[in-house]
């Protein structure tokens, strides 16, 4: 019996200075706004059109935090880059009357094919830098979406989002009505 009170005692021990280790209390929302009137992470569009006829967008980093996302062949320094984003739309596959048929949102588009040279581009914290995306990706029901990691998680072993035992940060935009 006595031995089984010493092993328990050392236990609670053990397991009280593991969980109390951390922080004294939760990292509050002040401590990671630059701007606490901004959202921590978003994208804005930009009044002006590209010269090929795209659509600005700006991702801003208003987190004390770098974030790292998937690029395509783009220069770190540069205040443009091409981020491997997605399209998701409002739209579903629904069964119809024993026919398989897309309803509730437009369409994905066709991205068309992407570039083979990819790299981590990390937008550092109070930074912000642009990307375009074609006019037809921001219609009534369809978003752009960007995956994103923090710099204590681990890599993306894909590319496209998927970090092994990491939670999926992601970022949207969606065209105003």
């Amino acid at each position: 019996m006595v031995r089984h009170f010493i092993e328990f005692s050392i236990l609670a021990v053990v397991l009280t200075a593991a969980t109390s280790s951390g922080q004294d209390r939760p990292l509050a929302s002040d401590a990671v706004h630059l701007d606490a009137t901004k959202p921590t992470i978003y994208i804005t569009s930009a009044e002006t059109k590209a010269v090929n006829g795209d659509i600005i967008l700006t991702i801003h980093n208003n987190s004390t935090f770098d974030l790292s996302f998937c690029a395509w062949g783009s220069v770190a320094d540069s205040p443009t880059t091409y981020p491997c984003y997605s399209v998701e739309s409002n739209g579903y596959l629904a069964k119809r009357k024993g026919k398989w048929v897309w309803v509730g949102g437009p369409h994905v588009p066709d991205l068309g094919p992407r570039p083979d040279i990819i790299y981590d581009y990390t937008l550092r914290t109070g930074k912000s830098v642009n990307f375009q995306v074609p006019p037809g990706l921001l219609v009534k029901g369809l978003r752009v979406v960007l995956s994103f990691r923090y710099p204590w998680e681990r890599p993306s072993s894909d590319f496209k989002g998927h970090i092994d035992g990491e939670p999926a940060h992601k970022i949207s935009y969606e065209k105003a009505e």
